[in-house]
């Protein structure tokens, strides 16, 4: 909280909308509130608890509502806001998000983790600094590397081929030397192309050196009984797709697909990829070419593979695994037999991405999740656990406000206590976001010290939040 000179940390709040819901303050006249009734007017008070139905909330499951928190408003007290309402008409707000018990209150079983109608942001006081950032989600991504593109793979008879590739990341950086890294060398000795005719050398070399990759890598383990494959890697063959190499960027694997990568010992392996590792391959290949099965036996009959794809894949996951960090970088070298000219170029960089469901359990772990439960001690087994409403494998698109509350507490005296509410909606959601935004922007603008950061409306200066390119 250094933008607002104290060195407290914030206390969160994550809220998680469904995404598909305006906000209930824009309910229309007539139209039926989730907690029983319907709204008189279109100006009409929504409150938060239901008029018509005792201890029912006004929101349904996943829904937002944002609700003034000030006695001293134009607005009533817990009465929903208006997209006219400023910081003079409701002063002080809160945001409330509803659960799938908003309309089934009543007592549960102990320890009442699942019982919560409704979960709720700190009071969001006008006349304090306020700082409003939307973030967009994008695909984590993996390091990608192409070898043979733009400078052809030589093929010299009888002569020892060598990739030598280093792991780093997180966990390799923690767990090793700074001045060492893991890393392995995979080699493969040619034939002599000239005395045996072969038809096409370089598909043979590139059939035959993924395979040293693939029985290497932990993609493939039981690949072989003599060996104990733990590289976090893939490799992949290369050709082009009118040859009938697989073609990954048709529609069908928009959101992931298996895809048949090796033959070893005459079984197929295949891979199952995700939406984002389908993502940096389709940025790595070149254009027209696909995924050829990989397969020793035979290979070099004919010229069906052209280049070498290698792949980082996500390092393995502890059972109560606590560090947001999962992904490789790879750095791939040409060690020994390959000339000078052939290229290796790494055509996708690591990264993390922005959204990810895991990263935000785990902040919600660490943080909201805590406060839910005052014997909460995530540190031993069993643990009592609130659950969240974030879904696993979604990414979001986020709100943050970041905000605060002072307390006189002497003569001279004032406690300042930073707040930090968090709003995730789905990436691929529009509707709350669209609906969020309407009324945050014009009550946020108007408070006295704000700041709004992020994607802004180049002619009114309100915040803007696009959903990533993946959801198009």
């Amino acid at each position: 909280m250094a933008a607002f000179g104290n060195n407290k940390r914030a206390v969160e709040s994550i809220l998680v909308s469904t995404g598909d819901l305006a906000l209930v303050n824009a309910t229309a006249d007539a139209a039926a509130l989730p907690g029983g009734g319907t709204r008189v007017g279109a100006t009409g008070d929504i409150p938060l608890m239901s008029s018509v139905t005792t201890g029912h909330v006004n929101l349904s499951n996943g829904q937002l509502g944002i609700f003034c928190a000030s006695p001293a408003a134009l607005r009533e007290y817990n009465v929903a806001t208006l997209s006219t309402d400023t910081y003079l008409t409701a002063p002080a707000i809160y945001i409330a998000q509803g659960t799938s018990t908003a309309q089934t209150p009543g007592r549960g079983n102990y320890p009442l983790v699942n019982n919560r109608p409704y979960e709720s942001s700190g009071v969001i006081y006008g006349h304090e600094a306020i700082i409003m950032t939307g973030k967009a989600a994008f695909y984590s991504s993996f390091s990608t590397w192409v070898i043979g593109e733009t400078g052809v793979i030589n093929t010299d008879d009888l002569t020892e081929y060598a990739l030598k590739v280093t792991f780093r990341g997180y966990a390799q950086d923690v767990e090793n030397s700074v001045h060492g890294y893991v890393s392995t060398t995979y080699t493969y000795t040619t034939p002599d192309y000239t005395t045996l005719g072969t038809v096409a050398p370089v598909a043979h070399l590139v059939h035959n050196m993924v395979s040293e990759v693939n029985r290497n890598s932990r993609v493939f383990r039981g690949y072989s009984q003599n060996w104990g494959g733990n590289d976090p890697i893939i490799a992949m063959a290369l050709d082009q797709t009118a040859n009938g190499a697989t073609d990954i960027t048709a529609g069908g694997f928009d959101n992931g697909g298996s895809v048949n990568i090796q033959v070893r010992g005459g079984v197929t392996y295949s891979y199952t990829f995700t939406a984002e590792q389908i993502a940096s391959l389709r940025t790595a290949m070149p254009a027209g070419y696909g995924i050829r099965l990989a397969n020793p036996v035979g290979a070099g009959a004919s010229a069906n593979a052209e280049y070498i794809l290698t792949m980082a894949v996500d390092r393995d996951l502890a059972y109560d695994d606590r560090v947001p960090q999962v992904k490789i970088r790879l750095d791939v070298g040409l060690l020994r037999g390959f000339a000078d000219t052939v290229s290796n170029v790494e055509e996708v960089f690591a990264s993390e991405g922005e959204g990810a469901s895991r990263q935000w359990i785990l902040f919600y772990e660490n943080t909201h999740g805590q406060r839910k439960y005052s014997s909460y001690q995530r540190q031993e087994f069993p643990f009592i656990e609130v659950p969240s409403s974030i879904v696993a494998g979604e990414y979001y698109n986020t709100i943050i406000i970041e905000h605060r509350s002072a307390l006189q507490t002497g003569v001279a005296d004032v406690s300042v206590s930073p707040k930090k509410t968090v709003i995730l909606i789905p990436a691929c959601e529009d509707t709350t976001m669209t609906s969020l935004l309407v009324y945050l922007n014009a009550w946020v603008s108007t408070c006295p010290q704000n700041m709004i950061l992020g994607t802004r409306n180049a002619s009114t200066g309100a915040l803007e939040v696009a959903n990533p390119s993946f959801c198009a």
